[in-house]
């Protein structure tokens, strides 16, 4: 029973402590100085509380937006690199084409290295390389 007798008191005193605070801001500091708070350091600190939650908001609405931001150019890249191979593929046939190499030359994207290396020891391996840098 002492213990519901003191919260209704703690309560009364939270009650008439905020009442005391809306009617008189000087009033408030007084109180606050008494239970020897620094109202400024206080306030200060509510603040800066504030600033980081709008902060963190912010940073969290550009993360999102650099999200979406980074899959566009992770999409961009892959298809730049998608094309940029169906261009060098084409050179590298139009290359062959004209030594006139005396073999297939489709899928040249499954061929090994060794393959590769083969087929263009005939090839003019600078010309290639020129064309490939022209498409870039």
């Amino acid at each position: 029973m002492t213990k519901n007798l003191s919260i209704s008191l703690f309560e009364k005193f939270d009650e008439l402590s905020a009442n005391v605070i809306m009617e008189d801001l000087d009033a408030a500091k007084e109180f606050l100085a008494e239970l020897k708070i620094d109202s400024e350091k206080v306030s200060l600190k509510g603040v800066n509380e504030i600033n980081k939650a709008l902060f963190l908001a912010k940073a969290k609405a550009n993360q999102a937006r650099d999200t979406s931001l980074l899959e566009k150019l992770r999409s961009k890249i892959k298809e730049s690199i998608e094309h940029n191979a169906t261009l060098a593929g084409e050179v590298l046939k139009n290359t062959l084409s004209e030594r006139r190499a005396s073999f297939q030359f489709r899928n040249l994207e499954k061929w090994s290295d060794d393959e590769l290396r083969e087929v263009l020891g005939d090839a003019d391996i600078a010309k290639l390389l020129e064309d490939l840098e022209d498409l870039e």
